[in-house]
């Protein structure tokens, strides 16, 4: 049962994530931003990760098959087994899905979160940071 929790979890995660991009770049030019009050909506697309794997197609394969094992060995090992650590974790799989299906398919992340102090950010983002400590805590 740990693994249904953990990829209806990862795929509900993917869906809400990829849906508010669809949304921003539909809404927004490049560079445009929605303030409301304390936060605004930015389309930015982030190309941060080109320099580190441009031309390296062995690099991200060795670096997909590593976030693969992490996942198995955590899924049937004995820890992260109960249900909130499961969606935590789901969550923080999905938000990384969310990310690498952009850096595929648009070239770069779409990040669109502004709170003004603080690089620009995404639903995918938050959930892998808010599912990894969350899970961490589960464990």
């Amino acid at each position: 049962m740990p693994a249904i929790t953990l990829l209806v979890s990862a795929i509900l995660l993917i869906g809400l994530d990829q849906v508010s991009k669809v949304f921003i770049l539909s809404r927004l030019r490049e560079g445009q931003a929605k303030s409301f009050g304390w936060i605004a909506f930015r389309r930015v697309l982030n190309l941060r990760c080109d320099g580190f794997l441009a031309g390296r197609g062995t690099l991200f394969t060795l670096w997909a098959a590593e976030v693969i094992l992490f996942v198995a060995l955590v899924q049937f090992g004995p820890f992260f087994q109960g249900a909130t650590a499961q969606v935590a974790l789901g969550m923080a799989l999905g938000g990384a899905g969310g990310n690498l299906m952009d850096k595929l398919w648009r070239g770069g992340v779409v990040d669109f979160i502004d709170f003004g102090f603080w690089p620009v950010f995404n639903i995918a983002d938050t959930a892998i940071i808010v599912g990894g400590v969350t899970g961490a805590l589960y464990m």
